[in-house]
């Protein structure tokens, strides 16, 4: 199995795992978990003139979570609430917007972008 978490946090993961049952059934156990995620792995501490990220069709921030432990710095966007809100959660600032040609405006140092997957796309349907 791949670890890739500091042997503290992966032995913390397993008491956390060991002493919850049926982990996040209310908004309390998901408060906790985030909690302790963001206790036993913090953020990066960013350098000043840290890289710019747009974070397009940003779900619940996967792909910028790399940029981010890499110290850049993101901005996700998102046309569900749901997931804007599971990334500012986990990330950041994200908006909710549903994004039509040229937008957003202004610039980056990097675009990047996880496109719905086919399968659960309403387009063409």
């Amino acid at each position: 199995m791949l670890n890739i978490l500091p042997n503290s946090a992966a032995s913390q993961l397993d008491l956390w795992t060991a002493s919850t049952s049926r982990l996040g059934e209310t908004s309390d156990d998901h408060r906790r978990w985030l909690d302790w995620l963001h206790a036993s792995l913090p953020r990066p501490i960013r350098q000043a003139g840290a890289p710019l990220v747009l974070d397009l069709f940003a779900g619940c921030g996967g792909l910028g979570l790399g940029f981010e432990a890499a110290g850049c710095r993101t901005i996700g966007y998102e046309a569900k609430e749901t997931a804007a809100s599971t990334y500012r959660d986990n990330l950041g600032e994200c908006e909710m917007a549903f994004l039509e040609v040229g937008q957003p405006e202004g610039s980056a140092d990097v675009i990047i972008g996880g496109p719905p997957c086919q399968l659960s796309s309403t387009l063409g349907s």
